[in-house]
């Protein structure tokens, strides 16, 4: 099975323990968001840097 790169960003930073993930949104990284929600990491969705 194959899976995308977003998957594999996610499963490294389960393995390192992330449990959440705070990012401003953006469609040039929502393969990682799908990759975090696909193996349990909360995505935590800001509208300002400093609030991130």
């Amino acid at each position: 099975m194959m899976a995308h790169g977003g998957r594999l960003v996610a499963e490294a930073l389960s393995r390192e323990g992330v449990t959440h993930l705070f990012t401003l949104c953006g469609g040039h990284i929502q393969n990682i968001y799908d990759g975090c929600l696909d193996v349990g990491i909360r995505v935590v969705d800001v509208r300002h840097e400093q609030t991130a």
